[in-house]
């Protein structure tokens, strides 16, 4: 009494891990991205593999986020059903400065020369340089005002703020140097001259 049981050839699909690209920077107020990409587990078969790796992901601002494999495309010899592939994540990381690596900006108090003319005259504002594209600072003002001939400083008072351009606060990103002003009246030149005579 013969029984006959049928086999069968199982070909299971290759492993293969995809993995986005780890990408760091201290900050710069530039936004850090990396395309690349990485095989991590499983290897094609001869010259199959992959057209194209789509890779997402930016960060601008100190600290972290996701660098993501969104999307991929398989060479034209290469079968989806001969392969089960899992993309993972990268991180990208954005560091902080600190000391001297800071960035620099400055904070000049507007000065102003002027000549007495009998009334109160006066200089406010200040001038920033040093900002990176997009940044804004705020929280300082300046002033100075007088009437006699006189040096009146005109002193920076406040406490600063340095926002980029979607409002998040990077002044610690900043080593600012603040520097004073100056309201100068100069007294009015005046010649007197005895007359002349002749007899």
């Amino acid at each position: 009494n013969v029984t006959q049981v049928n086999g069968k050839l199982t070909i299971k699909p290759v492993e293969i891990e995809v993995k986005a690209a780890d990408a760091s920077k201290p900050y710069d107020g530039t936004a850090l991205t990396e395309n690349d990409y990485s095989i991590t587990k499983g290897t094609f078969v001869g010259d199959e593999g992959f057209a194209s790796v789509t890779v997402v992901g930016s960060q601008t601002v100190v600290g972290s986020s996701d660098n993501e494999i969104t999307d991929y495309e398989l060479k034209e010899n290469t079968k989806a059903q001969n392969y089960d592939i899992t993309p993972r994540k990268g991180t990208l990381t954005v560091t902080a400065l600190e000391g001297d690596d800071r960035l620099a900006v400055t904070v000049t108090a507007k000065s102003l020369e002027v000549i007495y003319n009998g009334s109160e005259q006066k200089v406010e504002g200040y001038d920033v340089s040093g900002l990176l594209k997009g940044h804004t600072l705020s929280g300082l003002s300046a002033s100075a005002s007088g009437t006699d001939a006189d040096e009146y400083a005109s002193v920076l008072t406040g406490e600063v703020k340095i926002v980029d351009e979607t409002g998040v606060d990077v002044t610690a990103q900043y080593n600012v140097t603040q520097v004073n002003g100056k309201l100068t009246i100069k007294p009015v030149e005046i010649e007197v001259k005895a007359a002349d005579a002749s007899k």
